[in-house]
C-alpha cells in the first residue's frame, strides 16, 4: 500500500523498511517448516520453502504487463492480493506452536548473552557461505535485466524474459540441493558447487575484447564477445549450482544448529540480505570506476574466493567436522 502511494524518495525508503520488516517472517518460516516436516525430509522441505524466491522471476513476466495495463502504482496493490490469500490460508490451516511438538523451544537471551553467543565461530562458518549464494542470487535477479539490456541492446522487457531461466534454475537447484543433503553429508560436495560457481563467474567476468597477435604473415586481430545464448546458458548452469548450494547449506545449518535455528537461520538471511543490498551499489560503481560492465561478476568472483578461503581455514582448524 505504501509503495502505491509514494510521492518521493523518502516515501519509497519508508515503504522499503516496512517490506524489510515483513521479510523477517522468512526466518520465522524456516523454523516452522523445519519443525512441521519429517526429519528425513527436512532438506527437501527447506528447499521447497526457499524456492519461493522464484516469485522474483515471475515478476519479470507480471510487472511489465501490470504496469502497462494499469500503471506502476497498481502493481503493489495487485501483489497485495496473494499476500492476503496466503495469510488467510495460514490463519485457517496452520497449527499453533502447542500443536506442533517438533518445533524447538523458545529460548530467551539477554543482550549480553546474545553477543556472547554470536561470538562463537560455529554459528558463522556456514552462515557466511550461505549469505554469498543468497545475496548473489537476489542481487543478480534484480540486476540481470538491465545488464542484458545494455550489453546486447535489448528492450528491457525482452531482457527481463531472458533473465527468467536464471531464477528458475536457482529455484530448481535449491529443491535438488535440499533433497540431496537429506541423503548424504553435503560438506564435501559444497566445495565442488563453489568451485563450479567460481568457474562460471570467471567466464562471465570476461568483457568483449579485441586482441592483436603478431602472426607469421602479419598482425592477426582476435575478437571475443560471448553470444547471448552462451551467456544465458552459463547463467542457467551457475544458477543451478547456486541453488544447490543454497538448499544444501540451509539443510546443514538445520542439521548442526537445529536447536538454534531462529538465531542461525536469521543470521544467515541477514548476512545474505546485507550482501544483496551492497551488490547493486558495487555493480554501479564498477561500471563507473572500472568502466567495464562485467565488473559486477568480477566482484562476485572475488567474494566467492574469500568465502572459499574461509571454508579452507575452517576445515584446516578442524571446526567444520567431516569434509
Amino acid at each position: 500500500m505504501g509503495l502505491s502511494h509514494s510521492r518521493d524518495y523518502h516515501h519509497l525508503l519508508l515503504a522499503g523498511a516496512g517490506l524489510g520488516l515483513g521479510a523477517g517472517s522468512l526466518a520465522a518460516g524456516l523454523v516452522y517448516v523445519a519443525g512441521q516436516c519429517p526429519r528425513r525430509h527436512t532438506g527437501l522441505a527447506l528447499g521447497l520453502y526457499g524456492a519461493g524466491m522464484l516469485g522474483a522471476g515471475l515478476s519479470y513476466l507480471l510487472l511489465p504487463l501490470v504496469s502497462q495495463a494499469y500503471g506502476w502504482r497498481a502493481a503493489p496493490l495487485i501483489y497485495l492480493l496473494p499476500v492476503l490469500l496466503v495469510s488467510a490460508l495460514l490463519w485457517l490451516f496452520a497449527d499453533d506452536r502447542d500443536a506442533v511438538p517438533n518445533l524447538p523451544e523458545e529460548t530467551s537471551l539477554s543482550g549480553k548473552a546474545l553477543l556472547r553467543r554470536l561470538a562463537c565461530w560455529a554459528l558463522w562458518r556456514l552462515a557466511l557461505v550461505y549469505s554469498f549464494f543468497f545475496g548473489a542470487f537476489v542481487a543478480l535477479a534484480l540486476w540481470l535485466p538491465a545488464y542484458l539490456s545494455a550489453q546486447f541492446q535489448l528492450p528491457l522487457k525482452e531482457a527481463a524474459l531472458a533473465s527468467l531461466p536464471f531464477t528458475v534454475a536457482v529455484g530448481i537447484g535449491q529443491v535438488v540441493g535440499g533433497a540431496w543433503a537429506d541423503r548424504r553429508d553435503f560438506r564435501a560436495l559444497r566445495w565442488w558447487v563453489s568451485a563450479f560457481t567460481l568457474a562460471c563467474l570467471f567466464l562471465l567476468s570476461y568483457p568483449p575484447f579485441t586482441m592483436q597477435v603478431q602472426g607469421v604473415h602479419g598482425v592477426v586481430a582476435v575478437r571475443y564477445e560471448a553470444p547471448l545464448w552462451g551467456l544465458l546458458l552459463l547463467l542457467s548452469l551457475m544458477g543451478t549450482a547456486m541453488g544447490v548450494g543454497k538448499g544444501s547449506l540451509m539443510r546443514l545449518l538445520h542439521r548442526d544448529h537445529g536447536n538454534e535455528m531462529p538465531l542461525v537461520g536469521g543470521l544467515a538471511l541477514t548476512l545474505g540480505g546485507l550482501f544483496a543490498a551492497l551488490l547493486p551499489l558495487v555493480f554501479v560503481l564498477g561500471n563507473e570506476w572500472v568502466g567495464i560492465r562485467t565488473a559486477g561478476f568480477m566482484f562476485l568472483y572475488a567474494s566467492l574466493v574469500v568465502c572459499m578461503l574461509v571454508m579452507i581455514w575452517d576445515h584446516a582448524s578442524g571446526q567444520s567436522g567431516a569434509a
